[in-house]
């Protein structure tokens, strides 16, 4: 599976992972240091059961992370020769909630980024490749909306 980032989310997502795999170092650590302390090194060992459980949390969330690192397809903004017409990856898009202006930008999987939609979200995935006018019915926790895209840089 690919996943699709602009330069600077990948930049995010590198962070991320460093961040991480820091936190699962010294829980590795903290859990080898807890096994000095006593001749009992798993049972009525509280930082030893503790270092466990917290590597059991982030070693999924590391290796996920590198995963995704691994099949990263990264855009550069400038290079990416779509339709300037139609809304796609790294677009700035005007659009027009139930009456209301609002500008997003089209982001990666999982953008965290403020005013940034993921391409695969249900809003991101209704948007990508419609034209400037395009009116689309788009349903979010219940609440009916229409949307209509106003414009596209």
């Amino acid at each position: 599976m690919r996943y699709y980032f602009l330069e600077d989310e990948y930049t995010v997502l590198i962070e991320k992972r460093k961040r991480l795999e820091n936190q699962l170092q010294k829980e590795y650590e903290r859990k080898w240091e807890a096994t000095k302390q006593t001749a009992n090194s798993r049972h009525d060992n509280f930082d030893y059961e503790d270092a466990e459980r917290n590597i059991g949390m982030l070693s999924p969330r590391v290796m996920q992370i590198r995963d995704i690192v691994h099949h990263a397809q990264i855009f550069i903004l400038e290079s990416i020769k779509s339709n300037p017409h139609h809304v796609s990856l790294g677009k700035k898009v005007k659009l027009e909630i139930n009456g209301e202006g609002e500008t997003i930008i089209i982001g990666w999987y999982n953008s965290t980024i403020k005013w940034r939609i993921a391409y695969n979200s249900p809003l991101g995935k209704s948007l990508l490749h419609k034209k400037v006018g395009e009116v689309i019915q788009f349903e979010h926790n219940g609440n009916k909306k229409t949307i209509k895209i106003i414009a596209i840089q």
